[in-house]
């Protein structure tokens, strides 16, 4: 009898045994996936945060060169001494040069960075502060500065992979920068909102990615 009762008595512990295992894998797994979607989530925001960070700096830099630019031009346009006139001139081409130089770094750290690569940012690198002729290169006015937009639009993508559930995991973050002039620097408002999965697709879809 004794036998018995352990050879019944194996085969259920052996089930049991692999029910407390396939129930343990399950909830490591679950808490696997959970794990990655926190990660995933954070390191999207964080990326949302440098972005935002890089275009405040890029409306202080660019407004102050800007100013530069306003000053020199009209100090050698009035200017009578021809000393005056030729620093004037080489002040206003230097600060302007700076300034296409300076939008080229931005375009290039908003694309990659800590946090980012250029499929989340791409967009920043189409859509921008200031209005531009081609491409790359800054529109100017009269004077030399640039013109900064009154308001625009730009979104971040973030594609989620395996484990997760990468149609719905996967989301975007939709931004919207309205100008706020200064004397001397500008700076701006902002408005935020995440994207829910199917405008994501669509989104996706318009930017080719």
């Amino acid at each position: 009898m004794l036998r018995n009762n352990k050879g019944t008595i194996l085969p259920i512990a052996f089930l049991l045994t692999l029910l407390v295992l396939a129930f343990a894998s399950g909830s490591l797994v679950k808490n696997l996936i959970l794990y990655r979607k926190l990660q995933f989530r954070n390191k999207a925001y964080l990326c949302t945060q440098d972005t935002v960070r890089l275009v405040q700096r890029y409306y202080t830099v660019q407004s102050r060169l800007n100013r530069g630019i306003q000053v020199a031009y009209w100090t050698k346009t009035i200017a009578k001494l021809p000393a005056i006139y030729a620093a004037a001139e080489a002040t206003h081409q230097t600060l302007i040069l700076t300034q296409q130089i300076y939008h080229l770094s931005y375009l290039k750290n908003v694309a990659k960075s800590k946090y980012c690569n250029w499929k989340n940012t791409g967009q920043f690198v189409i859509s921008t502060p200031v209005k531009l002729v081609v491409s790359t290169l800054l529109k100017r006015d009269f004077d030399g500065s640039i013109f900064f937009r009154d308001k625009w639009k730009s979104y971040l993508l973030f594609t989620a992979k395996e484990p997760m559930n990468i149609t719905r995991d996967s989301f975007a973050i939709s931004t919207e920068f309205t100008l706020v002039k200064g004397v001397i620097t500008h700076s701006f408002t902002l408005s935020s909102k995440e994207i829910n999965t199917e405008a994501l697709w669509k989104l996706k879809q318009l930017a080719g990615l």
